[in-house]
């Protein structure tokens, strides 16, 4: 049997404006289908968690740089 992975909520639940988590950087979509989710989609799901905030520090990174 595949492992289904613990689900990344830190209950640092605060949405954006595009509807993603700042604690966990899931979608409310993602959030509300855990519980569904097959191991497969949980794994799907942190990696475009993963992506989200990886994307958010980069944006942040070059935002510093752009900063006199």
């Amino acid at each position: 049997m595949d492992q289904s992975p613990d689900s990344p909520c830190n209950e640092t639940c605060t949405l954006d404006r595009q509807n993603v988590c700042e604690g966990c950087f899931r979608t409310i979509s993602e959030i509300i289908g855990w519980g569904r989710a097959s191991a497969a989609e949980k794994r799907a799901i942190l990696g475009r968690a993963q992506d989200r905030q990886n994307e958010l520090v980069l944006v942040g990174q070059s935002a510093s740089l752009n900063t006199p």
